[in-house]
């Protein structure tokens, strides 16, 4: 496998992207025979997990080891499930009541789902301003370090603002549940 993957790596590139695949490799292969509970399958996704790491290994580059190892085991529940479904699947003739029924679920878990989206949503812009601004950009996706400097503060600040705004939030959350 680790060849394979060199072969899509630039050849200066090589002995960074080994000492990479010697790190992770174990955690993936651990964490998918965890889930699929099968070592051929688990192969099969740390494979591709390895060669989309590899073929997209500039993405890499400049990230904290344990931000990079969250984002693997990330890719790695989510590619080991999503290979039990196609392994289970789904009957080959349903009824239509079964249908029926699991379109009416998945419509009330859309519903739901938009609900708690509009309550959450509502409940940030309810926040102080420095932590409705931490959250936000968390929620845009924009890496710590930049938006502590968008913030004019320093990343222990930033992240201190965005556990508080999360605290909060919870609070709120479990409160209007109550009611």
């Amino acid at each position: 496998m680790l060849a394979l993957c060199l072969a899509m790596v630039e050849p200066e590139e090589q002995e960074a992207f080994t000492a990479f695949f010697d790190r992770h490799y174990k955690p993936v292969l651990y964490k998918a025979c965890k889930i699929l509970k099968n070592r051929e399958n688990a192969e099969d996704v740390t494979q591709e997990i390895f060669l989309y790491a590899a073929d997209h290994f500039e993405k890499f580059h400049g990230r904290k080891d344990a931000e990079i190892r969250r984002y693997l085991m990330e890719c790695t529940e989510s590619r080991a499930v999503d290979m039990l479904r196609r392994r289970n699947g789904a009957p080959e003739k349903a009824d239509e009541g079964e249908v029926a029924r699991a379109a009416t679920d998945d419509t009330e878990q859309i519903v739901l789902r938009q609900d708690t989206m509009t309550r959450l949503l509502r409940c940030i812009d309810e926040l102080d301003a420095p932590c409705r601004a931490a959250l936000k950009l968390r929620m845009a996706g924009v890496p710590a370090e930049e938006a502590a400097q968008m913030l004019g503060i320093s990343r222990e600040a930033f992240y201190k603002r965005a556990q508080r705004g999360y605290a909060v939030l919870r609070e709120r959350m479990v409160r209007e549940d109550a009611l």
